[in-house]
């Protein structure tokens, strides 16, 4: 009984080691379509105080996140981002005029949703759920990207 308990937990230990939830790959930056890029001087005020913001945290936050050695530091970073683009989406949204700034607002909004399931699924620890997450984050920033690379609130 004692020799399957060690076979057990010796299988399990392979299993979390083997599937260890870590975000090695950094995100793609988006593809976008030809046509003019977006300046951030084309920006509206709010949009740019709350984007530079934004890009100051997540670029420490996506590197904690990168760096967790496990699924506890995964989740506190994946919650960090999600704060942010959540402060992100609060500060653009009060001060939306029009209905670009309200889309950039929405998508500010699912980025932060995203990772809010992301921290979740690190917390549980469910390496598929993992991998689910992930992908939806990395989509919700690519579309973010391609929305501020575009300016299509100009």
């Amino acid at each position: 009984a004692l020799a399957a308990l060690a076979l057990a937990a010796s299988v399990a230990a392979g299993f979390v080691t083997g599937n260890a939830m870590r975000s090695d790959d950094p995100p793609q930056p988006a593809k976008v379509v030809p046509g003019p890029a977006a300046k951030a001087t084309d920006r509206p005020p709010v949009v740019t105080s709350a984007i530079d913001r934004l890009d100051a945290r997540r670029v420490s936050l996506r590197r904690r996140l990168d760096g967790a050695a496990n699924a506890r530091g995964q989740a506190a970073a994946a919650a960090g981002l999600a704060a942010a683009y959540g402060r992100a989406q609060a500060k653009i949204a009060a001060g939306a005029t029009t209905d670009a700034e309200r889309e950039l607002a929405a998508r500010l909004g699912d980025a932060e949703a995203a990772y809010r399931t992301l921290a979740a699924a690190a917390r549980r620890t469910t390496p598929g759920r993992w991998r689910l997450a992930r992908a939806a984050a990395l989509e919700s920033e690519r579309q973010l990207e391609l929305l501020l690379r575009t300016g299509s609130w100009t």
